[in-house]
C-alpha cells in the first residue's frame, strides 16, 4: 500500500521549504536541455545510445517487466550518480501513451539522515544552475505525504528539489537528536511529534510545459527569501 502511494506520488509532482541559507551569486545556465545526455522525448533505444554502458536495465519481477509511476514507467536506470556529496541511482521515465522519456528521478542512494541529504543536494542544485526559481510548500490532505519543494525552471527543463515525509503531516518539527528541521524558517521547535519520521529527499527532470507533472495544490512563491 505504500510502495503504491510512492508510486502515485512521484509520477507527478512532489512540492518545497524555505530557504536554508543565501543564495549564492552563482552563474544560472542560460537553459538546461535535459538531463546529461537525456534529452526529453528519446525513446529508449536513443537512451542506450546516449548512455552506452552506463544504463543497465532495471531488476524488475512485476508484469511487464518495468516499474510503473502512474502515466509512466521505467525500464532503464543508472545505479550511482554522484550529486554533491551524494549518490543518487538514476530512473528514467518513459510516458505511456509516446514510450518517449518524460522524466529523470533522481533517489538518493543512503536513507539514514534525509535532512543532510536535502541541505548538501540544494547547495549542489544551487552551484549549477544559480539560485532557485521559486518554492512552495503543501499540506495534503490526512494520510497523504507532507511535500516541500525548490524549483528551477528553464525554457527547456524544470528541476524539482522535494522533501517528503511518507506517513505524517506533522512533520514541521526540530529536536536535539535529529538536527534541524530543512522545512522551518527558524532555528526554534515547531512543537510537532519529536519523533524520527520517514522521510526522503528526491530531484526530478522533466520537460518544461508539463502540468501533468507539476504538484498539484503546490502554487509557488515568486522567489525563496535569502537568508
Amino acid at each position: 500500500m505504500i510502495r503504491g502511494a510512492l508510486l502515485r506520488i512521484l509520477a507527478i509532482a512532489l512540492p518545497l521549504a524555505p530557504a536554508l541559507a543565501p543564495e549564492a551569486a552563482i552563474a544560472r545556465p542560460a537553459d538546461v536541455a535535459g538531463w546529461q545526455a537525456a534529452r526529453w522525448g528519446m525513446s529508449e533505444a536513443e537512451l542506450d545510445r546516449a548512455f552506452g554502458e552506463a544504463l543497465a536495465q532495471l531488476p524488475v519481477s512485476t508484469p511487464g517487466g518495468r516499474w510503473v509511476y502512474g502515466n509512466a514507467y521505467a525500464t532503464r536506470y543508472i545505479e550511482q550518480v554522484p550529486l554533491g556529496e551524494n549518490d543518487f541511482r538514476a530512473l528514467f521515465q518513459m510516458n505511456d501513451d509516446t514510450d518517449r522519456l518524460q522524466q529523470v528521478l533522481l533517489e538518493p542512494q543512503q536513507r539514514a539522515r534525509p535532512e543532510a541529504t536535502f541541505r548538501d543536494t540544494l547547495d549542489a542544485l544551487r552551484a549549477t544552475y544559480g539560485p532557485a526559481d521559486a518554492r512552495c510548500a503543501t499540506r495534503l490532505a490526512d494520510g497523504t505525504p507532507r511535500l516541500a519543494e525548490y524549483q528551477w525552471r528553464f525554457a527547456t527543463t524544470v528541476i524539482h528539489l522535494t522533501f517528503l515525509d511518507f506517513y505524517s503531516t506533522a512533520i514541521l518539527f526540530e529536536g536535539k537528536r535529529f538536527g534541524a528541521d530543512p522545512l522551518t524558517e527558524d532555528d526554534g521547535f515547531s512543537g510537532a511529534n519529536p519523533r524520527f519520521l520517514p522521510r526522503r529527499a528526491l530531484v526530478r527532470f522533466h520537460a518544461s510545459g508539463r502540468p501533468d507533472l507539476e504538484a498539484a495544490g503546490c502554487t509557488p512563491d515568486a522567489a525563496p527569501p535569502a537568508r
